[in-house]
């Protein structure tokens, strides 16, 4: 029988681990200016700044999506994940609660209309509308972006996976047929992981 794994989504303290990868030189000599509590800008020289997120991380049977990645990526001896990551975010718990309900639409291969997305946010018309034109403009394939550019911009490329659903189990297939790397997780618990990431991205935005 063909394992069934488990989903689950936890806050990540990007920031912090960012400046702890630091040399100790580097961060006596960095600035760090937070936009908000879940974003920093941090220079390190005079014209040269990252601009560090935290996000929403993937725990598959409860490890590290991005580690256990690294570790198939180095089997294939292509580039580590973990070197992509320094560069990149999820971009779940990310940017604003809009983009957090599409993504999740997106993970749930759920179609994604304005009335809908109107419905739950209706204050947000114009956020909206923009998200809308752009994803209409953009030539959608398929790979769902799991790790991408601090700025959000499918464009700017990211680190990606196929996404099936076939008789309530859905499907992560990385890599290439004869050595890929597959995750499957059953209906109900996946779309639990998702909604209840959400939530909690939602009280603590009310908390703040």
């Amino acid at each position: 029988m063909t394992k069934i794994n488990t989903l689950e989504l936890k806050f990540y303290p990007n920031i912090e681990c960012y400046l702890a990868q630091m040399g100790e030189k580097d961060r006596k000599k960095t600035k760090i200016e937070y936009i908000s509590e879940n974003e920093a800008r941090i220079s390190t020289g005079k014209d040269s700044y990252q601009v560090v997120r935290n996000f929403y991380e993937y725990y598959v049977d409860g490890n590290s999506l991005i580690e256990e990645l690294s570790k198939y990526y180095s089997s294939q001896k292509k580039s580590s994940s973990n070197s992509f990551l320094s560069g990149a975010i999820g971009w779940i718990g990310t940017f604003d609660e809009v983009y957090d309900w599409i993504q999740m639409k997106d993970f749930l291969l759920e179609n994604i209309t304005k009335d809908e997305l109107l419905k739950y946010f209706p204050a947000k018309e114009e956020r909206i509308e923009n998200i809308i034109a752009y994803r209409e403009d953009y030539e959608k394939d398929q790979y769902h972006t799991l790790y991408g550019c601090p700025c959000g911009d499918e464009e700017c490329g990211g680190l990606g996976v196929i996404i099936t659903k076939e008789n309530g189990i859905y499907s992560w297939t990385f890599g290439e047929r004869e050595n890929e790397l597959q995750f499957r997780f059953e209906e109900n618990q996946y779309r639990i992981a998702f909604q209840k990431a959400l939530k909690e991205i939602r009280l603590k935005s009310k908390n703040k």
